[in-house]
């Protein structure tokens, strides 16, 4: 086949389609981006990224920082909760500060289904999401990362919360719940995602090798 290193030439950066934060000064600022891969046979398995706030006058408040995957064609949300400041960020600037590029060979046939999904709020003032997370694949799967995002009217993102689900059998459902302080959000709808990271052999344990010695 051709040369890795020519092919390498056409790999194209990952697109970043929004930055949005939320929150306050008392119960910290989430931070959310929304990026894609748009590459067909190459993914990160690992990237640390930058999330960078400023203030009116583009003065640097803060950085933080985090690890996360994509894999080829993926789109998905970035989401770093609870981010203390002195004040609230005029503007946000989401970066990939290191990244290693990898070819995708290990296509598993993974499908990853939420059903029931719900969402309200509860007694306590917090915004609960709940669903069941379905693993229709022919694997169990170690760690697979949940992203809720809230939408409003003029379906703009209105906040949004995380969880991790760990060691899903094959064939299990499993319900989960997404629990975060309500800020009074306008929320017209909202959307689940569940992600996991296939390159990772160790993520995935084969339950039905005997159908395929």
């Amino acid at each position: 086949g051709p040369c890795k290193s020519c092919i390498r030439d056409e790999i194209k950066n990952i697109q970043v389609l929004s930055v949005n934060k939320f929150g306050s000064l008392e119960k910290g600022v989430d931070l959310l981006a929304e990026i894609k891969n748009p590459n067909k046979n190459w993914g990160l398995k690992h990237f640390r990224y930058t999330f960078n706030l400023l203030d009116g006058k583009n003065n640097l408040l803060k950085t933080v920082e985090g690890e996360d995957y994509i894999l080829p064609q993926e789109k998905k949300y970035i989401f770093y909760q609870k981010v203390q400041t002195e004040i609230i960020p005029e503007k946000i600037e989401f970066e990939i500060i290191s990244k290693n590029w990898e070819i995708f060979n290990n296509i598993k046939n993974i499908d990853l289904e939420i059903v029931n999904k719900n969402y309200q709020v509860n007694a306590s003032n917090l915004n609960l999401v709940s669903g069941t997370l379905k693993n229709n694949s022919n694997y169990n799967i170690q760690r697979i990362d949940v992203i809720v995002v809230l939408f409003n009217e003029d379906e703009e993102i209105a906040g949004g919360g995380k969880t991790q689900v760990d060691t899903v059998l094959s064939g299990e459902d499993r319900y989960f719940e997404i629990k975060w302080p309500n800020r009074n959000e306008e929320v017209n709808f909202f959307t689940l995602e569940a992600y996991t990271n296939t390159f990772l052999d160790n993520n995935f344990i084969r339950e039905k090798d005997i159908l395929n010695p």
